[in-house]
């Protein structure tokens, strides 16, 4: 039988072997998400929307409050948090560069790429093909150099495979593009062009994360744990508890 794995399991499992056990063997996930993530994901959604033509640049910020006013559902100040991350939420959509309304681009569509008995499967924010060139984008609200971003997370690296596959007569390339929601608009980096060795480092990457996914489940202490959605239950490990009492608390298990 094949099986199917997501590049963003691989990619749980790049950045902490504990943190794939929480997220795809117990199958934990928060039962309220953190409102600090609202501003970026609505930034990230309003986006789509325009370059899938669903909403003009004019009648963005309207998407943009209604999208907000729906994250927040459930939250007794709905509309105190919508007046508190609307503004910023439409000073980053005002700064986005004119090559999202250029051309006819692919938008969270699934890509996959076949590995014997398992299928790498995986939805890139947003891709086009023009003059043998793919353009693959990933539109944050921090701001990365191209290369820094690519190093520590190898989600791009990993599409830039499969994308190569899928065109191989047209070159992947990368943009990383910033649009902050407080400041001024960030410098568009040029696009990083993978090359044939980079790509044959990157598959040979996701065929040994691929053989060894699963064998424990050992965590990676690091800064990024702050960001990490299960914080609380390492935290709660570090003092000797077993953190269920925060699982049970603060967590559902998804329904397989």
């Amino acid at each position: 039988m094949i099986k199917e794995i997501r590049v963003s399991e691989l990619l749980s499992w790049k950045h902490c072997h504990r943190q794939h056990h929480f997220q795809y063997v117990e199958q934990l996930e928060q039962l309220d998400r953190p409102i600090n993530f609202a501003s970026g994901t609505a930034v990230h959604k309003t986006i789509e929307a325009i370059v899938r033509k669903e909403v003009t640049l004019a009648a963005s910020n309207g998407y943009a409050e209604n999208y907000l006013r729906e994250e927040f559902v459930g939250r007794d100040n709905v509309e105190v948090l919508v007046k508190k991350y609307l503004p910023g939420v439409i000073n980053a959509i005002s700064k986005a560069p004119n090559l999202i309304n250029e051309g006819e681009w692919h938008v969270e569509e699934r890509i996959e790429r076949d590995c014997g008995d398992v299928v790498i499967t995986g939805h890139p924010d947003m891709y086009r093909i023009h003059d043998n060139t793919v353009d693959l984008v990933e539109i944050k609200t921090t701001d990365n150099h191209p290369l820094d971003y690519l190093l520590f997370n190898p989600q791009h690296r990993y599409y830039g495979v499969m994308l190569s596959e899928m065109y191989p007569d047209c070159v992947v390339q990368f943009t990383y593009v910033c649009l902050p929601t407080q400041g001024k608009a960030s410098q568009l980096h040029s696009p990083w062009v993978f090359t044939t060795a980079q790509i044959d480092a990157a598959r040979r990457e996701m065929v040994e994360t691929i053989e060894e996914i699963g064998r424990d489940s050992k965590p990676n202490y690091t800064k990024g744990c702050s960001y990490c959605e299960y914080n609380e239950i390492c935290m709660s490990m570090i003092t000797g508890s077993s953190g269920e009492g925060v699982k049970m608390e603060k967590f559902a298990r998804r329904v397989k």
